[in-house]
Parts: structure tokens; C-alpha cells; sequence
């Protein structure tokens, strides 16, 4: 059941006019051993851990704006949209080109096996969208979409397909609409998304509230302890 994200690029969000790219792949260097997890199927190690930095105002917090985004919209764009709904995604507000679509892409392990997962959208629709696997280090198609051209679907990719395309909105993701349908093959991304995947915002929490638990309750502590410590 091992679920890792292994890398996101975003781009034309928010703050973030060009290619900003997150890789949780580890470097060749031996530093920090003990923070590094051996992935058999990408052949090469990970970081349990990362951290982004940099100067004020420099976008550290759009990029995980953007994270956020791209997992909300894979959680909802389907089951809380409507056909004229509008698709939030805050666009860099100082492009000459308002319509040009946003990208969001991420590269992660389920159960073992690498995919990658991503979208392009503009305000009220999903320009395009596409899901590869990649068994034993080879690239697969699943699907690909293109705004206005039906979807192509890989030979090895099962399911009740062209009835799950017949009913994705335009602004809403077919990854989406298909776990909604119950996708066999969709359902376990859409899960780990949904119910995995953790996303906590620090600006709608207490800051002060981890310092608490941790000093009220020993378990607490030394679990925050032990994953802090690499």
C-alpha cells in the first residue's frame, strides 16, 4: 500500500509564471543515509523528508498553494462542480495571455509502481489531461485527453472508459468522474488523493498547537521527535 510522491511541477499560478518543480529523488551524495528510502521501482532512493526555502515573498508558499490546488481538484472537480462552474485556479495575473492554461503534474508510487498524473485548465475548462504508469521502468499509457478530441485510452487500460468520458464535464477531471463511477483501476489514485494524502495548512491552524500536544503528551512528542530527526 506504499503511496510516495516523488515529484510536482507546477506552472502559471498564482506568483509562479514559469516551471516550478518539487523532486523528493535523492541526489548521489551519502549525506543524511538515514533519510533516504530505496525505491526498487524507479532503481534510485527518495527522501523521507524535504523542505523549501528561501527569501520573503519569494513563493515558497504558492508552490504549496499549488500542491494544494492540484490535490482539491483531483478530490472535487467532479462531485462539487456543476456544467457552468467556474474553475478557481488563480492564474499569474501578469500574463499578457489570460486564457493560457495552467499545469500541474506529479510523479508518485502506488502500491510499488510508479505513475504520473497531470492536468493543464484555464477558468473553465480542462485543457488537457493525461495518466501513465510505468511497470517494470516502462512507460504506459493510460489515457490522454486533449480539450475538443475524445480520449485516447491504452490497450492495457480496462474499464467501462467511453461511458466514464460520456459523462466528464468539460471542467472537471475524467480521474475524477471515473472514481465517482467506481473505476477499478482509477479508484486507488483517487482514494490515496482523497483520504491520504495530507495536506495541512498552516495559515488556518494554531501555531502554537504542535508545541502544545507535544508538551502534554510524551507519545506525542517523541512521534514528532522521530519524524523531525534525520
Amino acid at each position: 500500500d506504499l503511496f510516495m510522491l516523488l515529484r510536482f511541477a507546477c506552472r502559471n499560478y498564482r506568483s509562479l509564471r514559469d516551471v516550478q518543480e518539487l523532486s523528493l529523488v535523492a541526489t548521489s551524495g551519502r549525506e543524511h543515509e538515514q533519510n533516504l528510502v530505496a525505491v526498487p521501482a524507479i532503481k534510485d532512493r527518495v527522501v523521507r523528508s524535504a523542505a523549501i526555502y528561501g527569501a520573503n515573498a519569494s513563493g515558497k508558499t504558492n508552490f504549496l498553494r499549488a500542491l494544494s490546488f492540484f490535490d482539491g481538484t483531483i478530490e472535487n472537480s467532479h462531485s462539487r462542480g456543476s456544467r457552468d462552474s467556474k474553475i478557481p485556479r488563480s492564474q499569474f495575473k501578469l500574463n499578457d495571455k489570460q486564457d493560457e492554461p495552467s499545469y500541474f503534474e506529479a510523479d508518485f508510487l502506488l502500491k510499488g509502481e510508479r505513475f504520473t498524473f497531470g492536468f493543464e485548465l484555464n477558468d473553465s475548462e480542462i485543457i488537457s489531461e493525461w495518466m501513465y504508469a510505468f511497470p517494470s521502468g516502462r512507460k504506459v499509457i493510460w489515457y490522454e485527453r486533449e480539450v475538443g478530441k475524445p480520449i485516447t485510452f491504452g490497450r492495457s487500460f480496462t474499464g467501462k472508459n467511453r461511458a466514464i468520458e460520456a459523462l466528464t464535464r468539460k471542467n472537471s477531471l475524467f480521474l475524477s468522474a471515473a472514481a465517482q463511477n467506481n473505476h477499478e483501476l482509477l479508484s486507488p489514485v483517487f482514494e490515496w488523493f482523497s483520504r491520504g494524502f495530507h495536506f495541512v495548512n498552516p495559515e488556518l491552524r494554531n501555531p502554537y498547537r504542535t508545541a502544545e500536544l507535544c508538551s502534554n503528551d510524551l507519545k506525542t512528542h517523541d512521534s514528532v521527535k522521530s519524524w523531525l530527526h534525520f
